[in-house]
């Protein structure tokens, strides 16, 4: 399941770096793709703050399978608002500077995003039964900070290219 995104995200990627190569001239629509990035960040971190925990043993009961995992990622919005708002304008710049921050990018982006999937998945799977309610509140909310920092970040981008 953790794999799904490397499946579904290159005809997502390849989409999203066409539509920005073709609109990178405009310069006011790239600020709205940052401003419109920072809302999804922060709608994101929103999200994570406020809804409830899931159930642990519903979790660990559900199997997924790759296919499955794929399915529900290109029909999700998030990875399309992701890569359209955020991701491309990172990418196409970082390309334009040197192909290797492309690459760098891009590399670290996957080991963090699937390798955080799997340590997250083998750590409840091993360990969630003792992690208390309280402890994974307070690593939801920590994320959440997180995602409020790289909205900021993208608001201040934005900012300053006004």
């Amino acid at each position: 399941m953790a794999l799904a995104p490397v499946i579904t995200d290159c005809a997502i990627i390849i989409l999203s770096l066409l539509l920005f190569h073709s609109l990178a001239h405009l310069k006011p629509l790239l600020l709205l793709l940052s401003f419109c990035g920072a809302l999804l960040l922060l709608y994101l971190a929103r999200e994570n703050w406020c809804n409830p925990l899931p159930d642990t043993a519903t979790l660990s009961e559900k199997q997924h399978s790759l296919l499955e995992g794929a399915l529900v990622n290109v029909l999700s919005p998030h990875p399309w608002l992701f890569w359209f708002t955020i991701g491309a304008p990172v990418l196409y710049t970082a390309w334009k500077q040197q192909p290797a921050q492309a690459f760098l990018f891009l590399s670290s982006f996957y080991l963090f995003l699937i390798g955080s999937k799997v340590v997250t998945a083998l750590s409840f799977g091993i360990y969630g039964r003792f992690l208390q309610d309280k402890y994974r509140i307070i690593i939801m909310r920590v994320l959440s900070c997180v995602l409020v920092f790289f909205a900021v970040l993208l608001l201040w981008k934005g900012w300053t290219q006004l």
